[in-house]
């Protein structure tokens, strides 16, 4: 009896590697090719990327790293990639941001790219309660950004 229940055991088990082996042999993931994308301009990793075939060019941009300073403007980022290209990011001559709060009217500056917050402080005329420590900031600005200069009481207001 004993010797019947190990031979059922050791049958049953075996059938059931049988299947697993199987079931990994179908689930085996299908070979994609790769392209080879060489990427240059206003990004921080130039140079050829390989990528699989049917990414996106901003899954390829994502993997390269934008600057601050790209435009991307006039390019399809949901275009899907068959074949190996070159791919040109440009980079924004000006920008513009537009400022507003404490200012005594609001306004839009036009600036170099790469500008910070700092470079604005003459174009800029502040109302009275205005902070002018606002301009003190290095920040990089972006195309299209809106600037928001605070007043005084909110900076101590901001503290507590």
């Amino acid at each position: 009896m004993m010797i019947f229940l190990f031979s059922f055991f050791f049958i049953a088990k075996k059938t059931s590697f049988r299947s697993l082996g199987r079931l990994h042999q179908v689930m085996q993931p299908l070979p994609v090719s790769s392209i080879i994308i060489d990427i240059s301009g206003d990004v921080k990793k130039q140079g050829k990327m390989n990528v699989s075939q049917g990414s996106t060019i901003r899954s390829v941009i994502r993997k390269a790293r934008l600057k601050s300073t790209a435009d991307l403007t006039n390019i399809d980022l949901d275009r899907v990639l068959d074949a190996s290209c070159d791919l040109h990011i440009p980079s924004f001559e000006k920008i513009v941001v537009e400022v507003c709060g404490c200012v005594k009217e609001k306004v839009s500056i036009e600036l170099p790219a790469g500008s910070r917050i700092c470079d604005m402080k003459g174009c800029v005329i502040l109302s009275e309660n205005a902070d002018p420590g606002f301009f003190r900031r290095r920040k990089i600005l972006k195309n299209n950004e809106i600037i928001r200069v605070p007043a005084l009481d909110e900076k101590k207001s901001s503290k507590r």
